[in-house]
Protein backbone atom coordinates (compact mmCIF):
# COMPACT_ATOMS: atom_id res chain seq x y z
CA UNK A 1 0.00 0.00 0.00
CA UNK A 2 2.65 2.68 1.18
CA UNK A 3 4.45 1.77 -2.61
CA UNK A 4 1.34 2.79 -4.29
CA UNK A 5 0.43 5.75 -2.37
CA UNK A 6 4.20 6.93 -3.09
CA UNK A 7 3.84 6.51 -6.64
CA UNK A 8 0.36 7.86 -6.98
CA UNK A 9 1.56 11.17 -4.69
CA UNK A 10 4.32 11.39 -7.19
CA UNK A 11 1.74 11.57 -10.74
CA UNK A 12 -0.55 13.92 -8.82
CA UNK A 13 2.05 16.14 -7.48
CA UNK A 14 3.43 15.96 -11.55
CA UNK A 15 -0.18 17.24 -12.65
CA UNK A 16 -0.28 20.12 -10.14
CA UNK A 17 3.05 20.95 -11.47
CA UNK A 18 1.79 21.31 -14.67
CA UNK A 19 3.99 18.73 -16.00
CA UNK A 20 3.80 17.71 -19.33
CA UNK A 21 0.84 15.42 -20.17
CA UNK A 22 3.37 12.85 -22.26
CA UNK A 23 5.61 12.98 -18.35
CA UNK A 24 2.49 11.77 -16.63
CA UNK A 25 1.21 9.33 -19.36
CA UNK A 26 4.88 7.60 -19.71
CA UNK A 27 5.25 7.75 -15.50
CA UNK A 28 1.29 6.03 -15.51
CA UNK A 29 2.50 3.68 -17.70
CA UNK A 30 5.34 2.55 -15.12
CA UNK A 31 2.77 2.96 -12.11
CA UNK A 32 0.47 0.58 -14.23
CA UNK A 33 3.15 -1.82 -14.97
CA UNK A 34 3.79 -2.30 -11.23
CA UNK A 35 0.51 -2.29 -9.88
CA UNK A 36 -0.18 -5.18 -12.55
CA UNK A 37 3.10 -7.01 -11.78
CA UNK A 38 2.58 -6.66 -7.54
CA UNK A 39 -1.48 -8.27 -8.60
CA UNK A 40 0.10 -11.25 -10.58
CA UNK A 41 2.40 -11.79 -7.31
CA UNK A 42 -0.42 -11.21 -4.87
CA UNK A 43 -3.46 -11.41 -6.24
CA UNK A 44 -4.97 -9.73 -2.89
CA UNK A 45 -3.49 -6.23 -3.92
CA UNK A 46 -6.09 -6.01 -6.34
CA UNK A 47 -7.99 -4.70 -3.01
CA UNK A 48 -5.03 -1.93 -2.92
CA UNK A 49 -4.42 -0.95 -6.50
CA UNK A 50 -8.38 -0.73 -7.80
CA UNK A 51 -8.78 2.83 -5.76
CA UNK A 52 -6.10 4.35 -6.74
CA UNK A 53 -6.86 3.51 -10.24
CA UNK A 54 -10.43 4.16 -9.60
CA UNK A 55 -9.97 7.83 -9.08
CA UNK A 56 -6.50 8.84 -10.16
CA UNK A 57 -5.83 7.70 -13.71
CA UNK A 58 -7.69 10.36 -14.83
CA UNK A 59 -4.74 12.25 -14.15
CA UNK A 60 -2.84 10.81 -17.08
CA UNK A 61 -5.65 12.18 -19.79
CA UNK A 62 -7.32 9.60 -22.32
CA UNK A 63 -4.95 6.83 -23.59
CA UNK A 64 -6.58 5.39 -27.21
CA UNK A 65 -9.86 4.99 -28.15
CA UNK A 66 -10.59 7.54 -25.45
CA UNK A 67 -9.61 4.71 -22.52
CA UNK A 68 -8.39 5.60 -19.51
CA UNK A 69 -5.47 3.95 -17.40
CA UNK A 70 -8.86 2.76 -15.00
CA UNK A 71 -10.67 0.80 -18.37
CA UNK A 72 -6.94 -0.73 -18.66
CA UNK A 73 -6.53 -2.25 -15.46
CA UNK A 74 -10.35 -3.43 -15.87
CA UNK A 75 -9.82 -5.24 -18.83
CA UNK A 76 -6.67 -7.01 -17.15
CA UNK A 77 -8.72 -8.01 -13.92
CA UNK A 78 -11.20 -9.46 -15.90
CA UNK A 79 -8.72 -12.22 -17.39
CA UNK A 80 -6.72 -12.24 -14.05
CA UNK A 81 -9.72 -13.39 -12.35
CA UNK A 82 -11.15 -15.52 -15.36
CA UNK A 83 -8.23 -17.02 -15.19
CA UNK A 84 -8.07 -17.59 -11.44
CA UNK A 85 -11.65 -19.02 -11.56
CA UNK A 86 -10.52 -21.70 -14.19
CA UNK A 87 -7.69 -22.36 -11.97
CA UNK A 88 -9.54 -22.60 -8.98
CA UNK A 89 -7.39 -20.38 -7.29
CA UNK A 90 -10.48 -18.59 -6.03
CA UNK A 91 -13.94 -19.92 -6.35
CA UNK A 92 -17.56 -18.38 -6.17
CA UNK A 93 -18.91 -18.42 -2.91
CA UNK A 94 -22.77 -19.43 -3.07
CA UNK A 95 -23.94 -17.39 -0.10
CA UNK A 96 -26.61 -15.19 0.37
CA UNK A 97 -25.25 -12.10 -0.93
CA UNK A 98 -24.41 -14.13 -3.95
CA UNK A 99 -27.62 -15.42 -4.68
CA UNK A 100 -29.10 -11.58 -4.37
CA UNK A 101 -26.58 -9.83 -6.17
CA UNK A 102 -26.71 -12.35 -9.03
CA UNK A 103 -30.91 -11.58 -9.35
CA UNK A 104 -30.21 -8.04 -9.11
CA UNK A 105 -27.51 -8.19 -12.01
CA UNK A 106 -29.94 -10.49 -14.04
CA UNK A 107 -32.70 -7.87 -13.39
CA UNK A 108 -30.71 -4.98 -14.79
CA UNK A 109 -29.53 -6.80 -18.06
CA UNK A 110 -33.26 -7.41 -18.78
CA UNK A 111 -34.18 -4.02 -17.88
CA UNK A 112 -30.94 -2.92 -20.38
CA UNK A 113 -32.83 -5.22 -23.10
CA UNK A 114 -36.45 -3.65 -22.39
CA UNK A 115 -35.40 -0.18 -22.24
CA UNK A 116 -33.92 -1.01 -25.98
CA UNK A 117 -36.51 -2.44 -27.13
CA UNK A 118 -39.21 0.09 -26.25
CA UNK A 119 -36.97 3.16 -26.99
CA UNK A 120 -36.25 4.22 -22.98
CA UNK A 121 -32.44 3.58 -23.67
CA UNK A 122 -30.55 3.92 -27.31
CA UNK A 123 -26.88 2.03 -26.36
CA UNK A 124 -26.05 -1.32 -24.61
CA UNK A 125 -23.43 0.47 -23.09
CA UNK A 126 -24.65 0.23 -19.52
CA UNK A 127 -24.49 -3.29 -19.42
CA UNK A 128 -20.60 -2.46 -18.83
CA UNK A 129 -21.65 -1.79 -15.57
CA UNK A 130 -22.70 -4.78 -14.32
CA UNK A 131 -19.51 -6.82 -15.33
CA UNK A 132 -17.40 -3.86 -13.37
CA UNK A 133 -19.54 -5.00 -10.27
CA UNK A 134 -19.40 -8.83 -10.79
CA UNK A 135 -15.50 -8.23 -10.81
CA UNK A 136 -15.48 -6.06 -7.66
CA UNK A 137 -17.65 -8.41 -5.96
CA UNK A 138 -15.39 -11.33 -6.74
CA UNK A 139 -12.21 -9.43 -5.57
CA UNK A 140 -13.89 -8.63 -2.49
CA UNK A 141 -15.69 -11.74 -1.20
CA UNK A 142 -12.25 -13.54 -2.48
CA UNK A 143 -9.55 -11.79 -1.08
CA UNK A 144 -11.28 -9.28 1.90
CA UNK A 145 -11.53 -12.22 4.23
CA UNK A 146 -10.46 -10.58 7.48
CA UNK A 147 -10.28 -7.88 9.74
CA UNK A 148 -6.60 -7.13 8.19
CA UNK A 149 -7.67 -6.95 4.74
CA UNK A 150 -11.48 -4.97 5.27
CA UNK A 151 -9.00 -2.60 6.97
CA UNK A 152 -6.76 -2.34 4.19
CA UNK A 153 -9.52 -1.80 1.57
CA UNK A 154 -11.18 1.28 3.61
CA UNK A 155 -7.14 2.40 3.80
CA UNK A 156 -6.59 2.24 -0.25
CA UNK A 157 -10.09 4.22 -0.43
CA UNK A 158 -8.77 6.83 2.73
CA UNK A 159 -5.45 7.18 0.93
CA UNK A 160 -6.89 7.96 -2.62
CA UNK A 161 -9.31 10.37 -1.58
CA UNK A 162 -6.54 12.02 0.18
CA UNK A 163 -4.68 12.62 -3.11
CA UNK A 164 -7.82 13.35 -5.29
CA UNK A 165 -8.35 16.39 -2.36
CA UNK A 166 -5.11 17.85 -3.22
CA UNK A 167 -6.13 17.65 -6.79
CA UNK A 168 -10.07 20.07 -5.68
CA UNK A 169 -8.01 22.33 -3.90
CA UNK A 170 -5.39 22.81 -6.12
CA UNK A 171 -7.91 23.33 -9.04
CA UNK A 172 -9.91 26.11 -6.66
CA UNK A 173 -7.20 27.61 -5.72
CA UNK A 174 -6.04 27.77 -9.56
CA UNK A 175 -9.57 28.33 -11.39
CA UNK A 176 -8.35 24.66 -12.98
CA UNK A 177 -11.76 22.60 -14.07
CA UNK A 178 -11.07 19.16 -13.19
CA UNK A 179 -14.36 17.74 -15.42
CA UNK A 180 -11.94 17.68 -19.01
CA UNK A 181 -8.96 15.33 -17.82
CA UNK A 182 -7.87 15.20 -21.21
CA UNK A 183 -6.63 18.69 -21.46
CA UNK A 184 -4.12 17.75 -18.65
CA UNK A 185 -5.86 19.79 -16.13
CA UNK A 186 -4.83 23.54 -17.96
CA UNK A 187 -7.96 24.25 -18.80
CA UNK A 188 -7.94 27.28 -16.31
CA UNK A 189 -10.05 30.13 -15.51
CA UNK A 190 -9.67 33.44 -13.74
CA UNK A 191 -11.45 32.69 -10.24
CA UNK A 192 -10.72 36.52 -9.40
CA UNK A 193 -13.33 37.59 -12.21
CA UNK A 194 -16.11 35.22 -11.78
CA UNK A 195 -18.89 35.85 -10.33
CA UNK A 196 -20.40 32.40 -9.24
CA UNK A 197 -19.20 29.55 -7.21
CA UNK A 198 -16.20 27.89 -8.36
CA UNK A 199 -16.05 24.13 -7.64
CA UNK A 200 -13.00 22.10 -7.92
CA UNK A 201 -15.29 19.47 -9.14
CA UNK A 202 -13.87 16.19 -9.55
CA UNK A 203 -15.79 13.25 -10.84
CA UNK A 204 -18.84 15.97 -10.91
CA UNK A 205 -20.71 14.67 -7.21
CA UNK A 206 -19.46 11.35 -6.98
CA UNK A 207 -16.87 12.41 -5.48
CA UNK A 208 -18.64 14.02 -2.30
CA UNK A 209 -19.63 10.62 -1.68
CA UNK A 210 -16.43 8.78 -1.03
CA UNK A 211 -14.86 12.69 0.77
CA UNK A 212 -17.60 11.95 3.24
CA UNK A 213 -17.07 8.28 4.13
CA UNK A 214 -13.32 9.61 4.86
CA UNK A 215 -14.59 12.33 6.81
CA UNK A 216 -17.03 10.18 9.03
CA UNK A 217 -14.06 7.68 9.64
CA UNK A 218 -11.89 10.71 10.77
CA UNK A 219 -14.30 11.47 13.20
CA UNK A 220 -15.11 8.56 14.43
CA UNK A 221 -11.39 7.70 15.11
CA UNK A 222 -10.56 10.50 16.85
CA UNK A 223 -12.93 9.45 19.61
CA UNK A 224 -11.02 6.23 20.38
CA UNK A 225 -7.35 7.29 20.05
CA UNK A 226 -5.32 7.83 23.45
CA UNK A 227 -2.18 8.88 22.10
CA UNK A 228 -1.61 12.63 21.45
CA UNK A 229 0.27 12.37 18.33
CA UNK A 230 -2.25 10.30 16.54
CA UNK A 231 -4.97 12.59 17.76
CA UNK A 232 -3.41 15.87 16.03
CA UNK A 233 -2.19 14.05 13.04
CA UNK A 234 -6.20 12.94 12.52
CA UNK A 235 -7.23 16.11 12.99
CA UNK A 236 -5.76 17.58 11.04
CA UNK A 237 -6.14 15.39 7.94
CA UNK A 238 -9.99 15.73 9.36
CA UNK A 239 -9.49 19.51 8.66
CA UNK A 240 -8.04 18.98 5.47
CA UNK A 241 -10.75 16.77 4.11
CA UNK A 242 -13.59 19.54 5.92
CA UNK A 243 -11.50 22.43 3.80
CA UNK A 244 -12.04 20.05 0.49
CA UNK A 245 -15.56 19.72 1.19
CA UNK A 246 -16.60 23.14 1.81
CA UNK A 247 -14.73 23.86 -2.00
CA UNK A 248 -16.88 21.54 -3.98
CA UNK A 249 -19.96 22.94 -1.53
CA UNK A 250 -21.94 19.60 -1.04
CA UNK A 251 -24.82 20.21 1.12
CA UNK A 252 -25.96 16.99 1.34
CA UNK A 253 -23.18 15.60 2.35
CA UNK A 254 -22.60 17.90 5.27
CA UNK A 255 -26.36 17.23 6.24
CA UNK A 256 -26.02 13.29 5.82
CA UNK A 257 -22.57 13.22 7.74
CA UNK A 258 -24.09 14.92 10.84
CA UNK A 259 -27.41 12.57 10.30
CA UNK A 260 -24.92 9.77 10.38
CA UNK A 261 -23.16 11.35 13.67
CA UNK A 262 -26.46 11.64 15.10
CA UNK A 263 -27.12 7.97 14.41
CA UNK A 264 -23.93 6.92 15.68
CA UNK A 265 -23.70 8.62 19.19
CA UNK A 266 -27.99 7.11 19.54
CA UNK A 267 -26.51 3.77 18.95
CA UNK A 268 -23.30 3.50 20.63
CA UNK A 269 -23.21 5.63 23.16
CA UNK A 270 -24.35 3.39 26.58
CA UNK A 271 -21.33 1.38 25.14
CA UNK A 272 -18.72 3.24 25.58
CA UNK A 273 -16.56 4.11 28.53
CA UNK A 274 -17.08 6.90 31.11
CA UNK A 275 -13.65 7.97 29.03
CA UNK A 276 -14.60 7.67 25.78
CA UNK A 277 -18.33 9.33 26.70
CA UNK A 278 -15.96 12.45 27.71
CA UNK A 279 -14.30 12.74 24.63
CA UNK A 280 -16.87 12.21 22.20
CA UNK A 281 -19.06 15.25 23.56
CA UNK A 282 -15.73 17.34 24.17
CA UNK A 283 -14.71 16.58 20.29
CA UNK A 284 -18.34 16.76 18.57
CA UNK A 285 -18.31 20.35 20.50
CA UNK A 286 -14.44 20.90 19.05
CA UNK A 287 -15.26 19.78 15.94
CA UNK A 288 -18.63 22.05 15.49
CA UNK A 289 -16.59 25.15 16.35
CA UNK A 290 -13.01 25.07 15.60
CA UNK A 291 -13.69 23.34 11.93
CA UNK A 292 -16.31 25.64 10.44
CA UNK A 293 -13.65 28.68 12.21
CA UNK A 294 -10.42 27.43 10.56
CA UNK A 295 -11.88 26.86 7.39
CA UNK A 296 -13.91 30.27 6.83
CA UNK A 297 -10.33 31.81 7.78
CA UNK A 298 -8.31 29.93 5.28
CA UNK A 299 -10.85 30.56 2.70
CA UNK A 300 -11.46 33.99 3.64
CA UNK A 301 -7.05 34.22 2.91
CA UNK A 302 -7.96 33.97 -1.04
CA UNK A 303 -8.01 37.06 -2.56
CA UNK A 304 -11.23 36.41 -4.24
CA UNK A 305 -15.12 36.87 -3.80
CA UNK A 306 -15.63 33.20 -3.61
CA UNK A 307 -15.98 32.75 0.16
CA UNK A 308 -19.68 35.11 -0.36
CA UNK A 309 -20.49 32.90 -3.16
CA UNK A 310 -19.76 29.73 -0.80
CA UNK A 311 -21.83 31.32 1.73
CA UNK A 312 -24.99 31.90 -0.40
CA UNK A 313 -24.41 28.70 -1.58
CA UNK A 314 -24.63 27.36 1.34
CA UNK A 315 -27.64 29.11 2.36
CA UNK A 316 -29.75 28.98 -0.51
CA UNK A 317 -32.50 26.25 -0.19
CA UNK A 318 -34.06 26.73 -3.87
CA UNK A 319 -32.20 23.80 -5.15
CA UNK A 320 -34.16 21.13 -2.49
CA UNK A 321 -37.27 23.07 -3.86
CA UNK A 322 -36.70 22.21 -7.00
CA UNK A 323 -35.39 18.56 -6.42
CA UNK A 324 -38.40 18.30 -4.90
CA UNK A 325 -40.75 19.29 -7.31
CA UNK A 326 -38.85 17.29 -10.13
CA UNK A 327 -39.29 14.23 -8.06
CA UNK A 328 -42.92 14.13 -7.91
CA UNK A 329 -42.89 15.12 -12.06
CA UNK A 330 -40.39 11.92 -12.35
CA UNK A 331 -42.59 9.43 -9.92
CA UNK A 332 -45.70 10.24 -11.43
CA UNK A 333 -44.37 9.65 -15.12
CA UNK A 334 -43.08 6.32 -13.86
CA UNK A 335 -46.23 5.23 -12.15
CA UNK A 336 -47.78 5.92 -15.54
CA UNK A 337 -45.84 3.14 -17.31
CA UNK A 338 -46.60 -0.29 -16.38
CA UNK A 339 -43.59 -1.70 -18.18
CA UNK A 340 -40.82 0.66 -16.53
CA UNK A 341 -43.25 0.42 -13.42
CA UNK A 342 -42.03 -3.69 -13.25
CA UNK A 343 -39.09 -3.92 -14.95
CA UNK A 344 -37.71 -0.24 -14.59
CA UNK A 345 -37.24 2.52 -17.32
CA UNK A 346 -33.28 1.66 -18.14
CA UNK A 347 -30.44 2.05 -16.45
CA UNK A 348 -28.89 5.80 -17.29
CA UNK A 349 -32.45 6.75 -18.30
CA UNK A 350 -32.39 9.72 -16.67
CA UNK A 351 -29.37 10.60 -18.33
CA UNK A 352 -30.25 10.03 -21.66
CA UNK A 353 -33.75 10.32 -22.54
CA UNK A 354 -35.29 13.22 -24.31
CA UNK A 355 -38.84 12.27 -24.07
CA UNK A 356 -39.20 13.49 -21.07
CA UNK A 357 -38.20 16.81 -19.20
CA UNK A 358 -37.28 16.73 -16.21
CA UNK A 359 -36.14 20.33 -15.35
CA UNK A 360 -37.60 23.10 -13.15
CA UNK A 361 -37.02 26.36 -12.28
CA UNK A 362 -37.46 27.69 -8.51
CA UNK A 363 -36.56 31.08 -7.60
CA UNK A 364 -34.08 31.46 -10.20
CA UNK A 365 -32.45 27.74 -9.83
CA UNK A 366 -32.45 25.52 -12.55
CA UNK A 367 -33.03 21.72 -12.02
CA UNK A 368 -31.94 19.66 -14.52
CA UNK A 369 -32.18 15.66 -13.29
CA UNK A 370 -33.56 13.30 -11.23
CA UNK A 371 -30.58 14.14 -8.20
CA UNK A 372 -31.81 11.68 -5.73
CA UNK A 373 -29.96 8.19 -5.86
CA UNK A 374 -32.81 6.62 -4.40
CA UNK A 375 -35.54 7.77 -6.50
CA UNK A 376 -33.15 7.60 -9.45
CA UNK A 377 -32.79 3.64 -9.02
CA UNK A 378 -36.20 2.98 -8.73
CA UNK A 379 -37.11 4.78 -11.60
CA UNK A 380 -34.45 3.15 -13.73
CA UNK A 381 -34.77 -0.17 -12.26
CA UNK A 382 -38.07 -0.66 -11.17
CA UNK A 383 -39.78 -1.84 -8.06
CA UNK A 384 -38.61 -5.58 -8.05
CA UNK A 385 -34.93 -4.83 -8.16
CA UNK A 386 -35.12 -1.43 -6.31
CA UNK A 387 -36.77 -4.02 -3.57
CA UNK A 388 -33.85 -6.21 -3.74
CA UNK A 389 -31.25 -3.53 -3.30
CA UNK A 390 -32.79 -2.05 -0.36
CA UNK A 391 -33.24 -5.24 0.85
CA UNK A 392 -29.51 -5.61 0.55
CA UNK A 393 -28.61 -2.52 1.59
CA UNK A 394 -30.93 -3.47 5.01
CA UNK A 395 -28.87 -6.20 5.28
CA UNK A 396 -25.69 -4.75 4.94
CA UNK A 397 -26.22 -2.22 7.89
CA UNK A 398 -28.10 -4.96 10.07
CA UNK A 399 -25.05 -7.40 9.79
CA UNK A 400 -22.36 -4.42 10.30
CA UNK A 401 -24.11 -3.08 13.10
CA UNK A 402 -24.66 -6.42 15.29
CA UNK A 403 -20.67 -7.16 14.41
CA UNK A 404 -19.15 -4.08 15.92
CA UNK A 405 -21.92 -4.78 18.79
CA UNK A 406 -20.01 -7.74 19.25
CA UNK A 407 -16.62 -5.84 18.87
CA UNK A 408 -17.46 -3.31 21.66
CA UNK A 409 -18.49 -5.66 24.34
CA UNK A 410 -14.96 -7.62 23.64
CA UNK A 411 -13.76 -4.00 24.57
CA UNK A 412 -11.71 -3.21 21.31
CA UNK A 413 -13.48 -0.14 20.09
CA UNK A 414 -10.19 1.06 18.01
CA UNK A 415 -10.20 -1.87 15.49
CA UNK A 416 -13.97 -1.53 14.91
CA UNK A 417 -13.71 -2.08 11.14
CA UNK A 418 -17.71 -3.15 11.57
CA UNK A 419 -18.60 0.37 13.25
CA UNK A 420 -16.86 2.36 10.47
CA UNK A 421 -19.06 0.22 7.85
CA UNK A 422 -21.94 0.68 9.29
CA UNK A 423 -22.21 4.63 10.00
CA UNK A 424 -20.40 4.82 6.37
CA UNK A 425 -23.37 2.93 5.24
CA UNK A 426 -26.06 5.36 7.30
CA UNK A 427 -23.99 7.84 5.83
CA UNK A 428 -24.47 7.09 2.02
CA UNK A 429 -28.50 5.96 2.49
CA UNK A 430 -28.82 9.46 3.47
CA UNK A 431 -27.05 11.28 1.06
CA UNK A 432 -28.78 9.14 -1.66
CA UNK A 433 -32.04 10.72 -0.57
CA UNK A 434 -31.06 13.89 -2.22
CA UNK A 435 -27.73 13.25 -4.19
CA UNK A 436 -27.30 11.26 -7.18
CA UNK A 437 -24.60 8.40 -7.59
CA UNK A 438 -24.54 6.67 -10.87
CA UNK A 439 -22.70 2.83 -11.53
CA UNK A 440 -19.66 4.23 -12.90
CA UNK A 441 -16.18 4.43 -10.75
CA UNK A 442 -17.72 6.67 -7.66
CA UNK A 443 -19.74 4.01 -6.69
CA UNK A 444 -16.98 0.96 -6.03
CA UNK A 445 -16.27 1.98 -2.60
CA UNK A 446 -20.10 2.44 -1.34
CA UNK A 447 -20.56 -0.86 -3.00
CA UNK A 448 -17.37 -2.36 -1.14
CA UNK A 449 -18.55 -1.23 1.99
CA UNK A 450 -22.50 -2.77 1.67
CA UNK A 451 -20.16 -6.16 0.86
CA UNK A 452 -18.25 -5.51 3.89
CA UNK A 453 -20.93 -4.62 5.69
CA UNK A 454 -23.23 -7.79 4.44
CA UNK A 455 -20.35 -10.49 4.92
CA UNK A 456 -19.82 -10.61 8.88
CA UNK A 457 -16.50 -10.03 9.68
CA UNK A 458 -16.55 -12.55 12.71
CA UNK A 459 -18.18 -15.65 10.73
CA UNK A 460 -16.26 -14.37 7.77
CA UNK A 461 -13.92 -16.93 7.93
CA UNK A 462 -15.64 -19.96 9.18
CA UNK A 463 -18.46 -19.69 6.41
CA UNK A 464 -16.13 -18.85 3.23
CA UNK A 465 -12.36 -19.90 3.77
Amino acid sequence: MKLNFLLWSILVLLSILSFDIKIISLFTYVVFSISIFSTLIKPKNHLIVLPFFAFLSPIAGYQSINLLFSDYYFCFLLVHIIWMLLTKKIKLFKSQEFYILSTIFSLYVLSVVIGNLIGNLTSFKPLIYPIQFALIFIITVSFANSKKWSYIVLKSWILTVFLGSLLIINSYLNGIELINFSNNLDNRVNVNDISYLFRGSFYYAGFGFSLGIVLLCLIIKQFFLTKIYKKIIIFLLTLYCFLTLFIISNKTVFVSILLALCIFVLKYYNFFSKKTKRNLLSYLLLFSLIIPISIFFIISKFENNQILYLLVSIENLSSLSARFIIYKIALLEFISNPIGLIFGMGPDFLESASSINYKTLVSGYSEGTVDSGLISYLIELGLINFSLLIYFIYRSIKISYRASLQTLVNNDTENNISLYIFVSIIFLFFALSTQMLGYTKTSWLPFQLLLLGSLNQFNFKKKYE
